[in-house]
């Protein structure tokens, strides 16, 4: 088994996880460690994010920012889908007038967040079997800033799933997330001796399946916390409604039921110190 540092955002949004992986994967290349990022699930705004998305376009890949960014800094040896093995596609929605609604769940985001595409990947038969859910019907309609031109593009050979409402979105994702997220990962683990696992928004922890990670940082602009791993599982697991999802619980559901083990500086320009990197990856 590899050494796992999870990544989590104290906020939301711009916590600064990436640039921190980002670090990490950078130390790792220049000390020749055998490591790889993972980022199991992420998604971004077609409209928010054009240049994105124009990447997207360009590789007929449907994938997270995030995770094309860290691979800046080191040498995979995997496809990205694999590394990213989940990836939502939002899109504003085009109405008749000003703040009009939508007629569909899967503006359930609002009017600049419609769902236009999901992408499930994992390893089969050394291989990378990758379904798309694709919102056809608003698509077809001209509902939604994205072009059954721009699906074709992005959906390259992935099989396609039609969806028309955010039930039929979640009913896929509850079926398929966990396996491929967990089929994913265990192909990662075994080519690296380091994972670098940045977690999605706010959330504590990626997927019910992870049972372990032995370090855990939580970045906010300007620090970073270490936290005890076990106590931090303890601490979500409480924090977890019936039948709700482990991975849907948020750093601020459990800021008050455990204490950092250590504090870091990241710094505007440089982030982490290389010391503080040193004993994160202890190699």
């Amino acid at each position: 088994m590899s050494k796992r540092i999870l990544i989590i955002g104290v906020h939301t949004y711009n916590s600064g996880k990436t640039r921190v992986a980002a670090q990490i994967m950078d130390y790792l290349q220049n000390n020749d460690a055998s490591g790889e990022y993972f980022k199991p699930l992420s998604a971004h705004n077609f409209w928010h994010n054009y240049s994105h998305s124009e990447n997207c376009l360009e590789s007929s890949s449907l994938h997270s920012k995030d995770a094309a960014y860290v691979r800046r800094f080191y040498e995979s040896k995997l496809p990205l889908e694999i590394s990213n093995p989940v990836h939502r596609l939002y899109a504003p929605a085009l109405t008749e007038r000003p703040l009009a609604s939508l007629p569909s769940t899967l503006a359930i985001a609002g009017m600049d967040s419609v769902l236009v595409m999901q992408r499930f990947s994992h390893p089969k038969d050394d291989a990378i079997e990758s379904t798309n859910l694709l919102a056809k019907e608003l698509i077809d309609s001209d509902s939604v800033l994205f072009s059954k031109e721009n699906a074709e593009k992005m959906t390259g050979d992935a099989v396609v799933e039609s969806i028309s409402t955010f039930s039929e979105a979640h009913a896929f994702e509850e079926g398929m997330l966990e396996g491929h997220i967990g089929d994913s990962f265990d192909w990662v683990e075994e080519r690296a001796d380091i994972v670098v696992i940045e977690a999605f928004n706010d959330t504590v922890w990626p997927w019910e399946e992870l049972t372990n990670v032995d370090s855990i940082i939580a970045v906010s602009p300007g620090q970073a916390f270490r936290f005890d791993p076990e106590r931090m599982l303890k601490a979500v697991q409480i924090s977890t409604y019936s039948n709700a999802s482990i991975r849907e619980v948020s750093f601020s559901q459990v800021s008050d039921l455990i204490k950092p083990i250590s504090k870091m500086r990241v710094y505007p320009k440089t982030g982490l110190r290389k010391q503080d990197i040193e004993r994160l990856v202890q190699i």
